[in-house]
């Protein structure tokens, strides 16, 4: 399945809840359903041997910014080739091999591999005899919504466009561990920049991972211009998202929205790992001067 078909039906198709009676007042919407999900109590939508999720996106945790899928792919699945008008897609995998056929080169990526795929890029993913799982990380100047409106008009054989030689020098693939460790909050942190404007010209999201000690307490900050999301692998602690606690843990994702205060505290026993993202970049450019 071609994976701009298989993003758009779901940006599309993905919908809420039904809503109630009109004579049937809303109930106030828990703090954890605004701020955080567990991954499994999201909607699956499955088709050929592909599950996908929508973690953040209609139907999920909302944004405008940045929309993050999570996608299971069966033993020789493939999605693609594909060429999105807007989005720019960032392709993380969580485990399993994946073949990125890119310009007529074959790239194998195996678990913790970033691979970029600048908007109009034709390429093809697929897996070979084992599964795989990742996560699809969508970004455009035009935001979510813009970007849907943008793609159903456009042309069926979109393909790359005309500073396309600049973008072939780009870096696509990111191993995790090429990616330098960073150490922040007084080295009880740690993030690897794997997706941002340096590396692959990246202006619309940047994508890292995010390491935390036990015990690790983050101050409370605001991201201006930026929704945050963090998709979380291993850790649990406590998010305060607006003056709002918000348990979070392992199988969780958790966007906090642009312009509000948030801050956080890990309580469990075991490091707090997390896919972070930030739509557009901006607040990973405190890592820089580390």
């Amino acid at each position: 399945m071609k994976v701009a078909v298989l993003a758009l039906a779901l940006l599309a198709g993905c919908g809420t809840s039904r809503p109630p009676a009109p004579e049937t007042p809303l109930p106030p919407e828990p703090a954890q359903g605004r701020f955080a999900r567990t991954i499994a109590s999201i909607e699956e939508h499955a088709d050929g041997g592909v599950a996908l999720r929508m973690l953040v996106g209609p139907g999920s945790l909302e944004s405008d910014r940045v929309a993050v899928a999570r996608i299971e792919l069966g033993p020789d699945r493939r999605i693609g080739p594909a060429a999105h008008p807007c989005y720019d897609v960032a392709v993380v995998v969580l485990s399993g091999e994946l073949m990125a056929r890119d310009r007529g080169q074959h790239v194998w990526l195996e678990a913790s591999d970033t691979y970029f795929i600048p908007r109009r890029e034709v390429v093809d993913l697929a897996t070979g005899d084992a599964p795989a799982v990742i996560y699809q990380v969508f970004s455009s100047a035009q935001g979510v919504a813009g970007c849907e409106r943008l793609a159903a008009t456009a042309a069926p054989d979109v393909g790359p466009p005309p500073e396309a030689d600049a973008l072939f020098r780009v870096e696509r693939l990111r191993r995790r561990d090429d990616a330098v460790e960073i150490p922040i909050a007084g080295g009880k942190a740690r993030v690897r920049m794997l997706v941002d404007s340096e590396l692959q010209g990246a202006t619309f999201a940047y994508v890292g991972t995010f390491e935390g000690d036990p015990g690790l307490a983050i101050p409370a900050h605001v991201h201006p211009s930026s929704d945050e999301v963090l998709v979380v692998e291993t850790g649990q602690g406590t998010l305060t998202v607006a003056g709002e606690p918000v348990a979070v843990g392992a199988g969780m994702v958790v966007r906090v929205p642009a312009g509000t205060e948030h801050s956080f505290v890990a309580t469990g026993s075991e490091p707090t790992r997390a896919l972070q993202i930030y739509g557009p970049p901006g607040p990973e450019d405190r890592f820089r001067s580390r």
